[in-house]
């Protein structure tokens, strides 16, 4: 059982106005607590005695440390699993491997640090066209994928302390390469996803460059996301252009999406299972929302028409939401990344569960960490 408060390390990059004002940022949240109330006001006296012991009104903190000296903004940036080193793409095509434990160690002890990128340990690899696709495997140390605009596909492996390129790209998308993720139990496959509205499964033993052991055509549009079940690994995901998300079953990827809904009205952006489960998922859109669904629900008591019986969670107030991650290892937390700030939150998904003995599982949220507020340590801080 994880145990307030909460602290959690966040890698974040830039798209400022002005090139060479971007940076990339670690950021430390500390401090998390339940919170004591919610948006009900009714409800807060009868809850006051069961959640005092669960709950804090000790402010969350915010530590920060940036890395300067880039030359164009950041497309996308990972983090190496249960490591501080950091995979990125740039505006101008460049995908980065930048170590960050310089910063991290300083963190750990709530000190803020800025580094210069040529102070950092760093390797660059030079691509013609930029791109937004990029993974690390979670089965092999070092192992990482990038997919770029012009529909190439990179696989880097680390080799004795550096990292090293194929020299031969992955090359069967007729369209750019939106999204990216190495499978949770076989590190030698991979998925990815294009604007020519297909999925792809892909076996590098098989050494076929040119052509994907699966091709699904999952949607008549762009396929912005994909998200691959950590739980029931023959379960992938997609999000498209057109606002709508499917789960696929590799078992059988000749037939028809086994789910497919059609909720937010603009594009997907960022899609993702909940780690620790084969049926809950998050979802982000371009209409503002963040939708968190169970496809194990079955609801016979719904008078709704237009709410599906699978739909748990809206979460809005964020503008232009671009991307959700789960926490790892709080698993229902969720950190949503949007024009306008982060969000932290765990949303309480069923009321008697708040009254359970596990009530301090239930529900950790942290303000919106503004653009406005980040300047208080950074005076030139741009996100967008």
């Amino acid at each position: 059982m994880n145990k307030y408060p909460y602290s959690v390390y966040l890698a974040a990059g830039t798209q400022a106005a002005q090139p060479t004002k971007n940076q990339i940022y670690l950021l430390k949240l500390s401090k998390m607590h339940k919170t004591k109330y919610d948006d009900d006001e009714a409800s807060q006296s009868e809850e006051d005695s069961e959640d005092d012991n669960l709950s804090n009104d000790e402010e969350g903190q915010v530590h920060l440390s940036s890395v300067t000296g880039l030359k164009c903004g950041v497309n996308r940036i990972k983090t190496m699993n249960g490591q501080a080193i950091a995979a990125y793409w740039n505006e101008n095509g460049d995908v980065n491997i930048l170590d960050l434990n310089p910063l991290y160690k300083k963190l750990q002890s709530n000190q803020q640090s800025q580094f210069n990128l040529s102070q950092l340990h760093h390797k660059v690899f030079k691509n013609q066209h930029e791109g937004f696709a990029l993974d690390w495997s979670r089965l092999k140390v070092g192992d990482l994928l990038s997919g770029s605009v012009d529909g190439k596909i990179y696989l880097y492996q680390l080799n004795n302390n550096d990292w090293i390129r194929e020299n031969k790209a992955y090359e069967y998308h007729k369209g750019s390469v939106e999204d990216i993720q190495f499978s949770p139990i076989e590190s030698f496959v991979f998925a990815s996803c294009s604007t020519d509205g297909t999925l792809c499964i892909v076996d590098t033993r098989e050494g076929k460059h040119k052509q994907a052991q699966i091709l699904v055509k999952a949607h008549n549009c762009d396929v912005n996301v994909i998200s691959w079940n950590q739980v029931s690994a023959t379960l992938v995901a997609t999000g498209a252009d057109d606002g709508c998300f499917k789960i696929w079953d590799l078992k059988y990827p000749k037939n028809d999406a086994i789910s497919e809904i059609q909720f937010h009205n603009k594009a997907i952006t960022s899609i993702q299972f909940q780690p620790n489960s084969d049926s809950s998922i998050a979802v982000s859109s371009e209409d503002h929302k963040l939708s968190i669904w169970d496809f194990a629900v079955e609801n016979e008591n719904n008078n709704e028409e237009d709410v599906p019986d699978q739909l748990m969670f809206v979460h809005q107030g964020q503008k232009d939401l671009k991307e959700l991650k789960y926490h790892p290892v709080y698993y229902e937390m969720i950190v949503s990344t949007s024009a306008n700030g982060f969000n932290v939150f765990k949303p309480t998904l069923d009321e008697e569960e708040k009254k359970s003995e596990q009530s301090e599982e239930d529900q950790a949220q942290i303000p919106v960490i503004k653009e406005e507020d980040l300047n208080k340590y950074f005076q030139q801080m741009s996100i967008q």
